[in-house]
């Protein structure tokens, strides 16, 4: 008699995470658990047409800096 068991997790980097769930191992790449299996793709970012584009804390892509606001509106 055959045994099969149906693998519903998966462990990436000492964590476990579930079939089909989708997770960020970084701000530019995202892993899905399949089946067991680890599948990761890097996040492809558009072009940027400023000369000197920065890429903001936590984020993947970098984006033309507009500058510090001259004032903050605030509406009550």
């Amino acid at each position: 008699m055959a045994l099969f068991l149906k693998i519903t997790e998966c462990l990436h980097r000492d964590i476990f995470y579930n079939d089909g769930e989708v997770f960020k191992t970084s701000p530019c790449q995202t892993c899905t658990c399949r089946q067991g299996s680890v599948a990761c793709f890097r996040q492809e970012c558009p072009a940027v047409t400023c000369e000197n584009p920065v890429t903001p804390r936590g984020q993947c892509c970098p984006a033309c800096d507009l500058g510090t606001p001259l004032f903050h509106l605030v509406l009550n």
